[in-house]
């Protein structure tokens, strides 16, 4: 390719529109996004109306840079037009060595005319490097500066790109096979029953002990086929598996056991079911706790059942017993239906995995700890001077309005809510007071710039709790009537600061308590704990636990370095640590590039869902390794300035 002036790059995507014209329309918008005005791109569904076409083809290949092909399972019999364009983009005379790319499905390879040319197969770990060679750097591109470094940097934007594209890849592979052969399930002798239940061990056995006894009591009139969530097999693309199981299902039940369970999942996979729903009677029941109310959305068209006794043998006794729910006739199973001790005995045991009460707010992790201020009106102007109104409403619950000294609502008649004036008036020792300063001084920054998610400076420390919080405004919301929500949390702060050692002891130390909790909250205890998990449900929550710990560990890194007594954390204050001639901060600074690597590749891997459980032990006994000698090395400079100073104070006493 010709060194460019305009640094814009040209791409025409030739995909063929019958397969491909999602995803062509999904590469152009994501690629944009992170490109700019840097990125032009040529698709065939942007021919003007009055244009003729086959001269638009001809010209917007003959100005592009460089050409996408999309190669999908559909295009394999079928890909002329595709070829001719690849024809005429090589057939150039004037504009040569120009780069073509083909981007495919991960189980075919690209046509034989192509083999010699650049292929990038739909993969997570192969589109992350393509992406990052695209735009971080000029092997493909060919230009200076490059497109976006920042994005090409950023592992979790490009994995979160690259993970797009994988699933728009699979989606095609998907339909193919469904046009192949796995259609949605009919109406025979074998009822296909699909069971969606979340990771948690709840859930997991409240799914097993519901298929039991479906089976039980259900199999006497009709053949039944029951699987769960739980029973894809190893190596199995899960998102194309449960797709495959939901097309099969005649009936299909979504579990939710407890309040800490998303339903953005359930959601999901309800419009999947929804999607394939036909002339056939195909049936989907949400069984969840009594602690959690469903969206409106699947309250509206599903059948929700409440998971507590009478409501569960009510249920129980419809479906085994009638035809509306199931739409199954004969019915499952009549003798079930009325057996009043049976019924009973199934809907305990269904519902003793169901969680009945929310759990204690003394046992809430330290994040739930917030407050909610309302702002209205007039008071709007208070905000803009960084003074927070007396009679600003406060929400929140009684764990969190008890480190003000506060109970779960005022005593007097009338008043439903506390204010902030009954909040100020417990805060006034020095500390307390910059915290106020500082939050207002946020919640200024949020209201003019939209600035939310960063720790404040000051820190909370409640009396007589002996713990210490950051304070983070986290969210805004903006509501008719001029009226503002401020969410404000409390994150604890695990190690109390070190107020009175210098910044290099105070920065050293801090590392080692940081390495201490990674080395046995880690990397020991998950280590172990993969060795005794047996099923694929136990190891894929253990895995995103693990992640959580890892979390937990950077944001206490990241409030440490947020704050005044603690700006001597960074990494860079780390490397100063060390004298410039001393060997060990060029290991320091290697150390900590390596663990950055592998903490991301850890990362990745729990988040692809694609990853083996020995990849994941490589890895953690690859970050024990580099937090080890990171340990060591912090230690040595430790004792060298403990003994330097020493000598210092040593000699200051004798004179």
């Amino acid at each position: 390719m010709n060194k460019k002036s305009d640094n814009i790059i040209k791409i025409f995507i030739s995909h063929k529109v019958e397969t491909a014209e999602k995803l062509a329309m999904t590469l152009e918008e994501e690629f944009s996004i992170y490109g700019g005005d840097r990125l032009e791109f040529f698709l065939c569904e942007k021919i003007p109306g009055s244009t003729k076409w086959l001269d638009w083809i001809q010209n917007s290949i003959h100005q592009a840079d460089i050409m996408f092909l999309l190669y999908t399972q559909g295009d394999v019999k079928d890909l002329n037009w595709c070829m001719d364009e690849v024809g005429r983009f090589q057939g150039s005379e004037t504009r040569v060595n120009r780069p073509l790319i083909v981007l495919h499905s991960s189980n075919i390879e690209p046509p034989s005319p192509l083999k010699h040319y650049q292929s990038v197969k739909a993969e997570l770990e192969t589109l992350k490097t393509f992406l990052k060679d695209f735009f971080g750097t000029s092997k493909i591109t060919q230009i200076e500066p490059y497109i976006n470094t920042k994005f090409a940097s950023n592992d979790r934007a490009v994995s979160q790109l690259a993970n797009t594209i994988c699933q728009l890849f699979e989606e095609l592979e998907e339909e193919q096979i469904v046009e192949k052969g796995i259609q949605s399930s009919d109406f025979s002798d074998e009822i296909n029953i699909f069971i969606s239940h979340g990771k948690n061990k709840n859930s997991v056995e409240a799914a097993k002990v519901l298929k039991k006894q479906l089976e039980l009591f259900g199999q006497k009139e009709h053949k039944l086929l029951i699987r769960l969530s739980d029973d894809r097999p190893d190596g199995a693309k899960w998102r194309r598996w449960i797709k495959d199981r939901i097309r099969q299902a005649n009936i299909m039940f979504i579990l939710c056991t407890r309040s800490e369970e998303k339903w953005e999942w359930g959601l999901h996979e309800a419009g999947i079911f929804e999607g394939l729903r036909d002339e056939q009677s195909r049936k989907l029941i949400i069984l969840h706790s009594c602690v959690i109310e469903p969206p409106l959305r699947l309250q509206k068209y599903y059948l929700t059942v409440q998971a507590e006794l009478e409501n569960t043998k009510q249920f129980l006794k419809q479906f085994f017993g009638g035809s509306e729910i199931t739409g199954i006739s004969p019915p499952l199973s009549k003798a079930l239906a009325e057996s009043d001790k049976a019924l009973n005995n199934a809907a305990n045991e269904i519902c003793s995995h169901f969680i009945s009460q929310p759990p204690p707010e003394e046992k809430r992790s330290f994040l739930s700890r917030h407050l909610i201020l309302t702002v209205e009106g007039e008071d709007a102007l208070s905000i803009q001077n960084e003074q927070i109104p007396d009679n600003v409403q406060v929400e929140s619950d009684s764990v969190s309005l008890g480190m003000f000294g506060l109970g779960p609502e005022p005593v007097e008649v009338g008043r439903r809510y506390w204010n902030w004036k009954d909040l100020k008036q417990k805060l006034t020792r020095p500390e307390e007071l910059k915290c106020i300063a500082e939050l207002a001084k946020a919640m200024r920054l949020a209201t003019d710039q939209g600035v939310v998610g960063e720790l404040i400076k000051a820190v909370f420390s409640p009396r007589g709790s002996g713990k210490t919080y950051g304070l983070l405004l986290h969210r805004l919301d903006i509501l008719p009537g001029e009226v503002k929500k401020f969410h404000i949390a409390f994150i604890e702060q695990v190690t109390k600061p070190l107020v009175q050692a210098p910044d290099t002891f105070s920065t050293l130390l801090s590392c080692l308590t940081l390495g201490s909790r990674l080395q046995w909250e880690v990397c020991d205890y998950y280590l172990l704990q993969l060795k005794s998990l047996k099923s694929e449900a136990e190891i894929e929550n253990n895995y995103q636990e693990l992640r959580e710990s890892i979390e937990s560990i950077e944001r206490e890194s990241e409030f440490r370095q947020s704050t005044e007594l603690h700006r001597s954390l960074s990494l860079d204050r780390l490397i100063w640590a060390f004298e410039q001639e001393d060997p060990k901060r060029e290991k320091v600074k290697n150390n900590l590039k390596e663990q950055e690597g592998c903490k991301n590749k850890l990362n990745t891997a729990i988040s692809s869902g694609l990853v083996d459980t020995e990849t994941i032990k490589i890895l953690l006994q690859n970050l024990r390794r580099l937090n080890k000698d990171l340990m060591v090395l912090v230690s040595q400079r430790y004792q060298e300035m403990l003994k330097s100073i020493s000598e210092d104070v040593s000699q200051e006493l004798s004179q």
